[in-house]
């Protein structure tokens, strides 16, 4: 956890941000040459390429602005600079826990992240289909889906606590100004969140483990943290509105798990019968799935939007609180 900044070192990291962007934006940018500039939060890009060369039918240029907070400051800067009005310009940036940006000119996802677009049962058959060889009449293809809906939904209800203690430090960041760096990245999927198996799902975390481990001091009740719990655990869209970076771990444990049963000569748990895979999702996993993902009608709309259509006039404005 970060001490709480001064305004003043608030504004200077906000400048930093949104010069950088735009500065990584300007070295790349040749007037010459028609194509989207795509500014996204970090390797979103893997995501992202595939569809824009779909609609755009041309290469776009990534840049890359450190976070979701440089995505916005970035595009408040390159909105002073009215020499790229004509420029198709595209910024994309993950819905989070965050309070709806609410502005035409960026993109935010329809579910938590991007993650969350590859973790759908609708992917999954996809992936059964298309990688393990199977069609949807064959046992081995239910038997897949019914252990995936199966162990998906054990892990959303193990999860959801701590899914409600990350919305309760938002609201309470939103709420009070402090800064607070919750550092989940650090946290072990295996080794402190959950454990995966093929009989089911173990839940190895508690909230005073998970502060003590990211050490954040205790700033929120119990019964708050409990409000936001009955809200989300009961939401029928878990896998959509939980923590992105959470579903995709649990997927791709899920798949090398089914890969390697599949792959196995005997004694296997899900599969009846054999077939060689090879899906390498432990460095990737972006990459090798993105044909796979789901491509919401709303990101399709603002592509086609953006690279028809020039930047909005530079009066538009967004707000960073």
């Amino acid at each position: 956890m970060e001490k709480n900044l001064s305004r003043d070192d608030k504004l200077r990291n906000k400048r930093t941000r949104g010069t950088v962007g735009y500065t990584k934006f300007a070295l790349k940018y040749k007037s010459e040459q028609k194509k989207p500039y795509c500014f996204v939060e970090g390797e979103d890009d893997k995501y992202y390429l595939s569809k824009l060369i779909m609609i755009c039918k041309t290469e776009p240029e990534f840049i890359r602005c450190n976070g979701k907070q440089g995505v916005i400051e970035t595009f408040q800067e390159i909105q002073k600079h009215k020499e790229y009005e004509e420029v198709s310009l595209l910024f994309f940036v993950d819905s989070d826990f965050d309070t709806p940006i609410n502005n035409d000119n960026i993109y935010e996802t329809p579910c938590y992240s991007i993650e969350n677009l590859y973790t759908s049962p609708r992917v999954f058959a996809r992936i059964l289909k298309s990688e393990f060889g199977l069609d949807e009449t064959e046992k081995d293809f239910t038997n897949a889906m019914d252990f995936f809906i199966n162990r998906q939904n054990e892990f959303h209800d193990a999860i959801s606590l701590l899914n409600a203690w990350i919305l309760s430090y938002k609201k309470y960041i939103d709420k009070t100004g402090e800064v607070i760096k919750l550092r989940l990245n650090d946290l072990s999927f295996k080794e402190q969140l959950i454990e995966i198996s093929f009989e089911g799902i173990t839940c190895k975390y508690t909230l005073e483990a998970i502060e003590k481990a990211l050490n954040v001091q205790p700033k929120i009740s119990n019964d708050e943290i409990m409000s936001n719990y009955q809200e989300i655990s009961s939401n029928p869209n878990r896998g959509e509105i939980f923590r992105g970076k959470f579903e995709l771990e649990f997927f791709r444990i899920l798949l090398n798990k089914l890969v390697e049963d599949r792959n196995k000569k005997a004694n296997r748990k899900i599969f009846l019968n054999k077939k060689k895979i090879s899906l390498p999702l432990d460095t990737n996993i972006l990459t090798v799935l993105s044909s796979y993902a789901e491509i919401p009608d709303c990101l399709f709309e603002y592509i086609e939007r953006r690279w028809k259509t020039p930047q909005a006039p530079v009066a538009s404005t967004v707000s960073t609180a």
